[in-house]
Order: C-alpha cells, then sequence, then structure tokens
C-alpha cells in the first residue's frame, strides 16, 4: 500500500511539471495529501485496532488476552482505500487529455501521451 502512495504520488508530481492552470495544481496537490491521508489511516488502523497490538497475530493462541475492533471496521477502511483509489486513479487517467488540450503540441505526440496514459487503464 505504501508503494501505491508513493507511485501516486510520483505521477502527480510529474503531472505537475505540465500543469498550467491553476485548478490543475490544486487537483493534483489535493490527490497528493487525500493519498497520504487514507494510506496513514489505513497502516494506523492496521497497527492499532488491537489491543494489546501484538493481539491481531496472535489471537489463534487462547492464552493470549486481548480485544479487537469489530471486522465491520476493516471493511469500511477498506472500501474507503477503494474508493480514493480509483478516484485517483480516475483523475490520473482523464486530467492529462485536459491539461495537453489547446497547448499545440503536436498531433502524434498527443496521441503517444494519450496512449501511455491508455496502458495504465488495463
Amino acid at each position: 500500500m505504501l508503494l501505491t502512495s508513493v507511485m501516486k504520488a510520483s505521477i502527480a508530481t510529474t503531472l505537475l511539471q505540465w500543469a498550467r492552470s491553476r485548478v490543475h495544481l490544486w487537483l493534483l496537490w489535493g490527490s497528493i495529501a487525500v493519498d497520504v491521508a487514507i494510506s496513514a489511516v489505513v497502516i494506523f488502523y492496521t497497527i492499532f485496532q488491537c489491543q494489546p497490538v501484538s493481539y491481531a497475530w496472535r489471537f489463534v493462541d487462547p492464552t493470549v488476552k486481548g480485544k479487537c475492533l469489530p471486522f465491520n471496521n476493516q471493511i469500511y477502511v477498506g472500501f474507503a482505500l477503494c474508493f480514493t483509489t480509483v478516484a485517483l486513479d480516475m483523475l490520473f487517467l482523464f486530467l492529462p487529455f485536459f491539461m495537453l488540450r489547446g497547448r499545440g503540441v503536436n498531433k502524434r505526440l498527443t496521441m503517444i501521451i494519450y496512449g501511455i496514459f491508455g496502458l495504465g487503464v488495463a
């Protein structure tokens, strides 16, 4: 999960080099902030969902005492992570189309760039 956050941040910083519109800049910086925030929430929730923390990997041992948060909360955190990931992926897929429009970039180069970003759809 941490690796995907780093990858999304690197894509956003690459797109920041092309951004000229203030809206694009805000979208890209906001995407980095949202990705860091959701990643931090998931990491801290995963680590601290059980008291004591070691109970998370030793709960099958009947001699160990502890308590974890309900499993439904893990599902909600997973849904939040999935929704955020899909939304950011769609942003990074479609934003370059709007950023390159009206720039006077060669049509062939534009199609090559669209093709490269289109590879991320699969």
